[in-house]
């Protein structure tokens, strides 16, 4: 009978693994070193990531109820930047 292996300690590099964040995330999104998940707007190194359990907490604060959609304007603005740049490239 073969026994499973011990979880051990959790980390963020495990997390990162299970849900595949660098394959999906495009740098937009991570794991803190705490487990929680980042967002990263903007994709330059002056953004500052924010956490997406403190954006809840916030709209649970002002009385919203879950489920709900985020956007981020800046991620969008990003991404049509990087469209078009890669159209002007071809």
């Amino acid at each position: 009978m073969n026994r499973a292996e011990p979880l051990g300690r959790w980390t963020k590099e495990k997390s990162e693994e299970l849900y595949g964040i660098k394959n999906w995330g495009n740098g937009y999104f991570s794991i803190s070193d705490e487990g929680e998940v980042m967002v990263n707007p903007s994709k330059d190194n002056n953004s500052i990531p924010i956490s997406i359990m403190d954006i809840i907490s916030g709209l649970r604060e002002r009385g919203l109820d879950m489920p709900v959609l985020l956007r981020f304007e800046n991620l969008l603005d990003s991404q049509i930047s990087f469209l078009n740049d890669s159209f002007a490239d071809a």
